[in-house]
């Protein structure tokens, strides 16, 4: 959680000043580090090898923990980027953090309920879900071709790193604590591979 919701965030703003972003730009960043791990990070850690089972009870506690930290790690380095256009909407925020942990709890209970049931659902979810990523994003570049004109070169190359940062960090830090390497593997995944929604 640390490299997540602490690690991560600082190095999203540090590519922020390094690549000079704009305001707008540098927001939809920040919030990208500052969001919880999802079912693609699940996916992740199970194509990985990873511990599947440390993947899903961490997507799940960092989807309760970013109800208090992601509105307080926006607030605390995007207060500098709001200006008189651009405010960041924290009650907005915080229903879309709520209406992510209501999977979360229905996934707990099946867990907690039916156990033998669970890692099945759990594989067929993670497919399911990295097949509905792809089938979007497919659509979403032949629906709004244009899209991406309107990006800046230096915000793919920020985009680009960040994964790549939240990975190496979540590895050293799992590394320090000289955990399993199928550990270190999943929690470099959940530090890195942030809920795409």
């Amino acid at each position: 959680m640390i490299s997540q919701f602490i690690l991560l965030p600082a190095c999203a703003y540090f590519l922020i000043i390094v690549f000079n972003i704009d305001p707008l730009h540098a927001t939809g960043l920040l919030i990208l580090a500052c969001s919880p791990g999802g079912v693609t990070s699940n996916v992740f850690a199970y194509f990985c090898e990873g511990d599947l089972s440390l993947s899903v009870t961490m997507t799940s506690f960092s989807t309760v923990v970013a109800l208090v930290m992601m509105p307080f790690n926006v607030w605390l380095y995007g207060r500098n980027l709001e200006t008189e256009t651009l405010v960041i909407p924290y009650g907005k925020m915080t229903i879309s953090l709520l209406s992510l942990t209501t999977p979360v709890a229905i996934g707990m209970i099946v867990n907690w309920k039916l156990p033998k049931v669970a890692p099945i659902l759990t594989q067929i979810g993670s497919i399911a879900g990295f097949g509905i990523i792809i089938v979007c994003q497919t659509l979403e570049v032949f629906i709004f071709p244009d899209i991406f004109n309107d990006v800046p070169a230096v915000l793919y190359a920020a985009e680009f790193l960040l994964p790549i940062l939240g990975l190496a960090v979540g590895f050293f830090a799992a590394s320090l604590f000289r955990l399993p390497f199928a550990v270190r593997r999943t929690i470099a995944i959940e530090a890195g591979i942030q809920n795409v929604s």
